[in-house]
């Protein structure tokens, strides 16, 4: 996805610094996404697709996505900033999958994203 990414964006990135980034803004002159900027379609995403979502929603769907992308446990630990597994896997790990299952949540965010990211690029 990321390479698809780049290959759609690859007109924008015309000097070493808009290379150097993941995130292009998508007005005219395309600069580098800010960490707020970033957050901030995060956080429409999520209100998209989910109205009663909240901001934590984030750190859980990542990690439940990462973690079934095959990530293992030291790369979940340190990208979600638990203390250790045990934290983890009491208050994430366990039933989240089923959360988001019954709210579709991850489905409704991922379909969203989608149809964001077609409309930008």
């Amino acid at each position: 996805m990321v390479l698809k990414l780049l290959e759609r964006t690859q007109k924008w990135r015309n000097t070493t610094e808009l290379q150097d980034h993941l995130f292009l803004t998508t007005a005219i002159l395309h600069h580098p996404a800010s960490v707020d900027t970033i957050s901030r379609w995060i956080k429409n995403i999520l209100t998209k697709a989910d109205p009663t979502a909240r901001a934590k929603d984030i750190r859980a769907l990542s990690a439940l996505l990462a973690q079934d992308a095959g990530a293992d446990m030291n790369t979940l630990l340190a990208l979600g900033n638990w203390s250790n597994h045990t934290v983890y896997q009491r208050f994430y790990q366990r039933g989240i999958k089923k959360i988001l299952e019954r709210n579709k949540t991850s489905s409704r965010i991922l379909d969203q994203a989608k149809t964001y990211s077609n409309k930008a690029l």
